[in-house]
């Protein structure tokens, strides 16, 4: 017998095919809105964002409403799944984590205690990873709690790093101010943002490319000493794939106990804060075999 858990997402996470298929899952969608039109992230391609990146004035995001979720958690119900696990961005990022909970307590008294929401301290392909970790439970016969557990427990063993090449977007969206994205830009400094707590945080300003490769890299070695197994995802936007290749080769020379995956997507949501251009990291360490 199976675990009967189902898994509601926020749009921001991007989910792979070969997961698609693996696990029973709902997204709930972000909103977008460009030049005063707001649409469902879940109908907007990353074409038309990044299209809009350098002449939009009016290019933001929003959360979903408290009913997307509800319907979301009646729609599992209504197909026999009797445990719902709720994983959204980062509490500290978005408001869509308190919009999943405020979703719970409208939900009929029985239904309540059969739906968690975790406060993730990950975004996007950071969550992305934990679902390739969860994925093997789903064949496993395991009470809610446990899954639960070990669902903590893999976001807890988690890390994600990001390097953004134009700071323009972090400005505009008042993560960076005018005179750090000014000196940014002159001195060409390519800083690293790291999910510390489940903020974004700049922990690290870099000049070159070379630097960054070896930082990404000395994290994916602590994590392989640490953890039987590391599930890694790299990503690259833009014109990046050679920063990710060069690591790619790196990881397969020297761990056995590395297995990675690629991305090339953040989603509207995130290219409409971070830009088109960068690469990085997401790390999950797994104990088990």
């Amino acid at each position: 017998m199976k675990t009967r858990v189902g898994i509601v997402l926020d749009s921001t996470t991007q989910i792979p095919e070969e997961i698609k298929e693996k696990i029973p899952f709902k997204v709930v969608s972000l909103h977008v809105t460009v030049d005063g039109n707001n649409r469902c992230e879940t109908d907007i391609k990353d074409e038309e964002i990044v299209s809009r990146l350098e002449n939009c004035k009016d290019l933001k995001s929003s959360s979903p409403s408290i009913g997307e979720f509800e319907k979301a958690y009646n729609e599992f119900f209504e197909e026999g799944i009797e445990d719902i696990l709720v994983l959204t961005l980062s509490k500290e990022n978005s408001a869509t984590y308190e919009v999943a909970k405020m979703a719970v307590d409208i939900l009929a008294e029985e239904k309540k205690e059969h739906v968690v929401v975790l406060n993730t301290l990950l975004n996007n392909y950071g969550l992305t990873n934990v679902l390739y970790a969860l994925e093997p439970l789903f064949k496993k016969d395991i009470s809610f709690k446990e899954f639960t557990g070990k669902a903590e427990k893999y976001l807890k063993n988690s890390h994600l790093s990001f390097t953004i090449f134009d700071l323009k977007h972090l400005f505009r969206g008042g993560r960076l101010s005018k005179l750090s994205c000014a000196l940014g830009l002159l001195f060409k400094i390519k800083p690293i943002i790291e999910m510390i707590d489940g903020k974004l945080v700049l922990t690290k300003k870099e000049r070159t490319t070379i630097n960054i490769i070896k930082y990404y890299m000395n994290q994916i070695a602590d994590y392989a000493s640490r953890f039987k197994k590391v599930l890694c995802r790299f990503i690259f936007l833009g014109n990046n794939k050679e920063h990710v290749d060069k690591m790619i080769e790196m990881v397969n020379k020297n761990y056995t106990n590395v297995e990675y995956t690629v991305a090339t997507s953040v989603g509207p949501v995130f290219l409409v804060h971070l830009g088109n251009s960068g690469f990085g990291i997401s790390l999950t360490g797994v104990d088990e075999e």
